[in-house]
Order: structure tokens, then C-alpha cells, then sequence
């Protein structure tokens, strides 16, 4: 476990039982779907976690997950059009290419404002660097750490992106919620 999970679960502890982990075989095929390997730390991160939301605000996309909300393969497409209709209005606002170009923006996760979050993919995926492309305003930030050191960061208030909620007490449900307990109605 790398010890950047190991502190987002001491800020965001993940449920008992994480749901819609997948396979070994569930993640290379979606690899090979995806096109590209996906970066070790974010597969232990939904492996601890499952499917479901930081802060019921953002949503990591699950590309072995059955729920069509966070499904990857559904989801990283419609948040790249977005984008790239954001880049045809703005061409200055998102200075990044956009999968699957070389080097492309890849999503890996959406917030409630309609912000995405992706990784820049050149190189190893170990050290993809992570970008958020805000919704409202058409910018977008880069923050040179994995996607869990970014949660973690973010949800122990080292980093501030522009992202809400932004205070330890948003999100009073928990700082995690799995896919289960949203549809339960928590």
C-alpha cells in the first residue's frame, strides 16, 4: 500500500466492504479498452474505496465498476467532449491535449460543479501529474502529484484547489461515501 493511501484513509476512511473492485482480469480489460495502463496508486485507491464519492462532491470514475454514473469507459468520453467544446471556445483555457492524443488529458473523476479531474498521460503512470478542469470559468490547474496524494491533499486541506466544498465540516455524511449508502439514501 503506498503511503499515500495510507494517509487519505486516515482523513477518508474507505468502507468495510468496498464495492465494484474488479478483477485482475476486469482491470486489464478495461486497460485495453481505456488504451493505455492506469496508474498503480489509483487502482489500490479503488480497490480500498470502491465506487462512490469524497465528500458526496467528487466522484472518482471506475473503470471496472458497474454503475454507469462512474463507469470509466462511459464517463471519460462525455467529460473529453465537454472539454474539447471548452478548448474550441477557449483555446487558451485548458492548455493540455486531450486523450487519446499523445500525451492527452485522461478523466478519472467529475465533481458536483462540473469540474473534471484527469491525469496528463506522458510517460510513466506512476508520475502522470494531475489536472483540474474547472467548470465554471474554463481554466484549469495542474497539481504535480498522484491521485491519491491529491485527494489526500486536498481533503487535509494542503492543497486548495478551487474545488468546493473546501471545509472539513462540508461533507458531514462522511468523507467518504460508498456507491451502497448513496443509494440508500444516506
Amino acid at each position: 500500500m503506498s503511503s499515500s493511501l495510507r494517509s487519505l484513509q486516515q482523513v477518508a476512511p474507505p468502507p468495510a466492504v468496498p464495492l465494484e473492485t474488479g478483477t485482475p482480469a476486469d482491470w486489464s480489460r478495461a486497460e485495453a479498452e481505456i488504451g493505455l495502463p492506469l496508474p498503480a496508486d489509483y487502482r489500490e485507491l479503488l480497490q480500498a474505496y470502491g465506487s462512490g464519492c469524497f465528500r458526496r462532491f467528487l466522484w472518482p470514475l471506475n473503470p471496472v465498476g458497474g454503475d454507469e454514473t462512474l463507469r470509466m469507459a462511459k464517463q471519460a468520453p462525455r467529460l473529453l467532449r465537454k472539454l474539447a467544446d471548452e478548448q474550441h471556445r477557449n483555446p487558451t483555457a485548458i492548455p493540455f491535449p486531450l486523450h487519446p492524443a499523445p500525451g492527452g488529458l485522461l478523466p478519472w473523476a467529475w465533481t458536483e460543479r462540473g469540474d473534471t479531474l484527469g491525469w496528463l498521460t506522458d510517460g510513466d503512470p506512476a508520475r502522470w501529474p494531475v489536472v483540474v478542469a474547472y467548470g465554471s470559468g474554463g481554466t484549469a490547474e495542474r497539481f504535480d502529484r498522484t491521485a491519491t496524494a491529491f485527494l489526500f491533499s486536498w481533503l487535509s486541506g494542503l492543497i486548495a484547489p478551487r474545488l468546493a466544498p473546501t471545509t472539513p465540516d462540508d461533507g458531514a455524511d462522511g468523507p467518504f461515501l460508498s456507491i451502497e449508502e448513496l443509494r440508500r439514501g444516506r
